[in-house]
């Protein structure tokens, strides 16, 4: 028999971290290009968010040991 609630699991330390610096940092801003500036850079900001997460998480491993 289920109950009904939905168990989440915690998001990785560099998850978490990603999530505050898009809210405090406008992280994902960052990765927009201004329409106005005719040098600005594109990039698929979601692949960068991707590398920053598992690089932040293998560091973290590194410093444990594990």
């Amino acid at each position: 028999m289920q109950s009904g609630v939905e168990i989440k699991s915690k998001p990785s330390v560099g998850e978490e971290f990603v999530e505050w610096a898009e809210a405090h940092w406008r992280l994902k801003d960052r990765f927009t290009a201004n329409e106005e500036d005719p040098f600005g850079e594109r990039s698929n900001y979601e692949y960068m968010r991707t590398i920053f997460v598992k690089k932040i998480d293998a560091l973290i491993k590194d410093r444990l040991g594990l």
